[in-house]
């Protein structure tokens, strides 16, 4: 009995050992908080975040909408229970909800997400590996989309015979 205790109690250190390492990048953006001051500041760092030259600045214009509304319905929500009102349960539901709902969008589109592509070059038959992060990927992306447009508007259009 005391050794399968032991074992489980060594198991469970070596996960956390193994797993538990605090990683920034995995955090979600919306932190659980009950407190409404505290959660505005949230909403406002996450908003400069969504800036140009920011962490979640791929954001797409219509999961922008979506978050500002998440947003906003979680803000009052807390007002409400700060104002002393109890929330229902549809209420809880509704912010958990809004909040998995922002969480997802920012893990999607996090600049700092690494994101690695497994691929073969020509010539060789090992594959590599390459790793970069969500913002460097777009960026790469941006900067071949500009030199094609670039170079389609210097091309002459072809000649009809």
């Amino acid at each position: 009995m005391i050794l399968k205790w032991m074992v489980g109690v060594l198991v469970v250190s070596i996960s956390f050992a193994a797993f538990g390492k605090d990683d920034a990048s995995k955090a979600p953006a919306v932190k659980a908080t009950t407190d409404p001051v505290e959660f505005k500041a949230q909403s406002e760092t996450l908003q400069k975040q969504m800036e140009a030259g920011g962490r979640y600045e791929f954001v797409k214009p219509d999961e922008h909408e979506r978050i500002n509304a998440d947003l906003q319905k979680i803000q009052g929500l807390l007002e409400r229970q700060a104002a002393g009102s109890t929330l229902s349960r549809e209420d809880i539901a509704a912010q958990l909800t809004a909040q998995n709902e922002i969480n997802a969008i920012f893990a999607k589109r996090d600049g700092d997400r690494l994101v690695c592509e497994r691929t073969t070059p020509i010539g060789s038959h090992l594959p590599q590996t390459t790793c970069v992060t969500f913002s460097e990927k777009q960026h790469q992306n941006q900067l071949s989309s500009d030199f094609m447009r670039d170079q389609q508007k210097r091309s002459p259009p072809p000649k009809v015979h």
